[in-house]
């Protein structure tokens, strides 16, 4: 390795010798890596002083040193109750968030400072669900490292480093929740639905007027569906699965949460739509299919082939996901009236919780009086110390 000395201005050397098996190889590289970002960071001396704590000058200790990169393959690799679709989601949004800037780095030299730099560069290109995923895994990673007897990290320099709130890269699978959510007007959807091709417009119309996830109604089997209906019996959808993503692609599974296990009532409009589109075709078949009739419907060409391509036609001034068409069937609900119980119910949320901060804001009226209401108590009791107006 080659640098030049701060104080003198003289190109120095130092070699780091590795053998011929790959072990030694990688242990020779991460000695160079640690001692350069000591030396970057800190100064000769200070790289020289760790460079002797890992032995001598050129030696090697004898297993490897922590990177940031070694300690997640090992946390990954150690983790528990997830299947093997979710570790691989989690390697792969590893290598495309902090690997990139702080993999080389001992996991030791891995700062605050050094996470806050890594964050304000893929704020630039990743949208805010995929940054706060990113975030809670490496906070669980140094936790992890934390209580590892033989990773030389003492606190995790992940906490206290904030995401910025502001204009992320929309994600390109339509199920994401990611950013400011984008609710249509009758006519705004109108305009939009006028542009979805023919074939499209079913699949389109039970997401809206259900709230359906992507990955559950595209899951829909038609053995499902109940679409007979009468005054005291409205016809019906069974969320009983939904697509994941698995290593090499996606598979059928139970849907997000024991909550999204729910029926969902149709209207009747949407019955009558769904039964010209499943008539005559087994009960096993998916509800929607490809446009050759023979495969389930993949997000990704789904978005780019047909639901950009529309909202470029609609002339709409907004660019709503696919998603969003879930956040606008809760908007028409509640300006219906409809109380986010039902709505928490229905969209198969697992806790009030998520459906109140999720959709709040589009309650104001009920905050206006839940505060009367509150007032009007408290003209009810007999305190006389209070001014009444």
């Amino acid at each position: 390795m080659l640098w030049r000395d701060a104080q003198t201005g003289k190109q120095t050397s130092l070699a780091f010798p590795a053998g011929r098996d790959r072990v030694s190889r990688d242990a020779a590289r991460q000695l160079a890596d640690g001692f350069k970002a000591r030396l970057d960071l800190d100064g000769v001396e200070t790289a020289r002083d760790w460079l002797e704590r890992q032995g001598a000058a050129g030696e090697q200790s004898a297993a490897p040193a922590w990177t940031l990169d070694r300690w997640m393959d090992h946390y990954l690799e150690h983790l528990t109750s997830v299947t093997e679709g979710t570790r691989d989601e989690y390697r792969k949004l590893y290598r495309r968030t902090w690997s990139e800037h702080l993999g080389a780095l001992p996991i030791d030299l891995v700062n605050r400072d050094a996470v806050a730099d890594a964050v304000n560069a893929l704020t630039r290109r990743l949208s805010q669900k995929s940054m706060e995923n990113a975030r809670g895994l490496l906070s669980a990673a140094f936790n992890a490292a934390i209580e590892h007897d033989e990773v030389p990290v003492r606190r995790n320099p992940v906490r206290g480093v904030r995401l910025p709130r502001g204009t992320y890269r929309a994600n390109l699978d339509g199920e994401d929740d990611d950013g400011e959510h984008c609710y249509l007007s009758h006519a705004e959807f109108e305009q939009l639905y006028e542009q979805i091709p023919a074939h499209w417009q079913p699949l389109v119309l039970t997401l809206v007027l259900t709230g359906m996830r992507w990955s559950e109604a595209t899951a829909l089997p038609i053995s499902a569906l109940n679409l007979v209906y009468d005054d005291h019996s409205p016809a019906s959808a069974r969320i009983f699965r939904a697509w994941k993503r698995v290593p090499g692609g996606w598979q059928l599974g139970p849907p997000k949460t024991e909550a999204s296990r729910r029926t969902v009532l149709l209207p009747n409009v949407l019955a009558d739509v769904l039964a010209g589109v499943v008539a005559g075709r087994s009960r096993r078949d998916f509800v929607f299919l490809s446009r050759n009739g023979r495969s389930h419907v993949h997000g990704p060409n789904f978005r780019q082939r047909v639901w950009l391509p529309a909202i470029e036609r609609s002339g709409l001034d907004r660019r709503p996901r696919i998603h969003d068409l879930r956040h606008t069937h809760v908007s028409w609900l509640i300006a219906e009236g409809i109380d986010l119980a039902a709505i928490q119910q229905r969209l198969g949320h697992e806790s009030i919780t998520t459906t109140v901060g999720t959709y709040g804001d589009l309650m104001p009226e009920s905050r206006i009086r839940a505060a009367v209401a509150a007032g009007a108590v408290l003209h009810r009791l007999n305190l006389p110390q209070i001014e009444r107006g």
